[in-house]
């Protein structure tokens, strides 16, 4: 795996804390999975994650399906919210391959990224080869990742999610390039972007 930033490492480790209180994520022994990742980013505190949450309020996405397929009880999540300051060191290293899907396109999307930009980009960026958030939010909304249906039936529309995401990154202010990119793989994936 690539270097990651603080916001990458802080997710893996809600994803831990996630799956150690998951009866199916702790008796498989996972550290990281499609859909702790996706629920850590429910509960995270950087600005990306906060957008997610609000678009996940916004769009009125079904977070009790997705909890009732991690077996975690209302309480068990608010627990889980109270607690997340005090998560451990990361100490489970198990990846459920649908994980290991994300993280590989998030990766790929990186060098991509990477390839595109001039030297001066680079020096601004976080470096050469750093993996971050919105890389891995790339690949849960563009990436053919195995769980497309489930996040429709979730409520997830990808469409909507994509221009949500995009609209976001410009708010951020990442480099032209890298906003392009992400509109090119929406239009790719969606048609034009608007």
């Amino acid at each position: 795996m690539n270097k990651i930033t603080p916001d990458v490492e802080n997710l893996l480790k809600l994803s831990v804390l996630i799956n150690e209180n998951s009866p199916e994520g702790y008796k498989e022994n996972f550290a990281y999975s499609f859909t702790s990742i996706l629920l850590a980013f429910m509960i995270a505190e950087d600005p990306l994650s906060k957008w997610f949450q609000n678009f996940i309020e916004t769009e009125r996405i079904n977070t009790r399906t997705i909890l009732e397929e991690k077996h975690i009880t209302k309480e068990k999540w608010e627990d889980i919210i109270k607690n997340k300051r005090g998560v451990p060191k990361l100490k489970l290293h198990a990846w459920t391959s649908s994980a290991r899907t994300v993280f590989t396109i998030a990766e790929e999307y990186l060098r991509h990224l990477q390839n595109m930009a001039s030297n001066n980009e680079r020096k601004e960026a976080n470096g050469p080869g750093v993996l971050e958030l919105r890389h891995i939010m790339g690949a849960y909304t563009y990436g053919n990742h195995g769980h497309e249906q489930q996040m429709s039936n979730w409520g997830f529309k990808t469409d909507i999610l994509s221009m949500a995401f995009v609209s976001k990154l410009w708010k951020l202010g990442i480099p032209s390039y890298e906003l392009e990119y992400w509109k090119g793989i929406h239009a790719n994936k969606f048609g034009l972007f608007s």
